[in-house]
C-alpha cells in the first residue's frame, strides 16, 4: 500500500461532499449526528454566534467568517481524545491529526496535491 493510500484509510473521513456548494457549512452543522460533540468545542473556540450564523445559512454576511473559524478548530474526540480537524478542499473531510503526524510533510502535501 502506498504513502496515498495509507493516508486515505487511515486518516480521513468524508464528511460533507462538495454537491452542498455554499450550503455545505450548514449541512455540517445541520446534519451531522455524529459529530454533536463538536458543537460543544466549536462553541468553546469560536466567536458565539458562530453556530447560529451556520444554520442560518449563506445569506448572513458573516457565514464564510464563521466558517473559517471552524476549519481553524482542532477537535478532541471524546472517549478516544484523538485529534480531529477539518478539511475543504470542496469536499469536507475530518483528518484525524495524530495519525497524519505520522507521514511526512512531503506525503502529505503530495497527497493533497494529487488526490
Amino acid at each position: 500500500m502506498n504513502s496515498h493510500e495509507k493516508i486515505a484509510e487511515t486518516c480521513l473521513e468524508l464528511l460533507v461532499n462538495d454537491s452542498w456548494g455554499v450550503y455545505l457549512p450548514k449541512q455540517f452543522m445541520d446534519t451531522r449526528p455524529d459529530w454533536h460533540w463538536s458543537t460543544r468545542q466549536i462553541r468553546k473556540q469560536c466567536s458565539a454566534d458562530t453556530i447560529e450564523i451556520l444554520r442560518a445559512g449563506p445569506d448572513s454576511e458573516q457565514y464564510w467568517d464563521a466558517w473559517d473559524e471552524v476549519l481553524s478548530v482542532e477537535f478532541v474526540t471524546p472517549n478516544t481524545g484523538e485529534k480531529t480537524t477539518l478539511h475543504q478542499d470542496g469536499d469536507l473531510w475530518a483528518v484525524k491529526a495524530d495519525e497524519l503526524a505520522k507521514f511526512s510533510d512531503e506525503e502529505v502535501q503530495d497527497f493533497w496535491e494529487n488526490r
